[in-house]
């Protein structure tokens, strides 16, 4: 009786933890569909986002395009060949197989000498941004053939860019200076 008291009462422990056992296991499907379903919406958002960045970084460009020659005629005495708008393009060049990207090149004179421009465009610059565009004229460098200025142009320019970019003689140019 006292045994068969237990046996019940074990019996139904194992009947509540069954049942819980199964709940649990709904649970950890539905979150597994959850998280697949939220896998997807992620994957959507980083797409979206890439393509405005990409947008943005297009934008940022223009503006530079623009802003650029005249200011660094002005400020730098560098004056660009080509039609007014047009001094400054993207190319790409070939580096041991690889393709890397300048935001903007142009040629010009400064003082009688030629020279050319190199530019990277970014909405918002940070140090590591100058750190990293250092790093892509250590890699380009060699196939510019003539001297270069570095110019780092964006609309925001952290404080933080300042000391790098004097260090390593990378010009910094806010869309707003002229």
């Amino acid at each position: 009786t006292h045994l068969t008291e237990g046996q019940r009462r074990l019996q139904e422990t194992v009947v509540v933890l069954v049942e819980g056992q199964n709940r649990l296991q709904e649970a950890v499907a539905q979150l597994a569909e959850e998280n697949r379903k939220m896998t997807v919406v992620l994957k959507e958002v980083n797409r979206k986002v890439g393509r405005i960045d990409e947008q943005l970084g297009l934008t940022v460009e223009s503006v530079a395009q623009v802003v650029l020659p005249p200011y660094l005629e002005k400020r730098q005495g560098i004056h660009l060949e080509g039609k007014p708008g047009y001094e400054l393009k993207p190319i790409f060049l070939r580096l041991n197989g690889e393709w890397e990207q300048i935001n903007l090149y142009g040629e010009g004179t400064r003082d009688g000498e030629k020279i050319s421009v190199v530019c990277e465009c970014k909405a918002r610059i940070h140090a590591r941004d100058v750190h990293a565009f250092a790093k892509k004229l250590a890699r380009v460098e060699l196939y510019l053939r003539k001297p270069f200025v570095a110019v780092l142009f964006g609309f925001f320019i952290h404080p933080s860019a300042e000391e790098p970019a004097s260090a390593n003689r990378i010009l910094l140019v806010g869309a707003l200076q002229r």
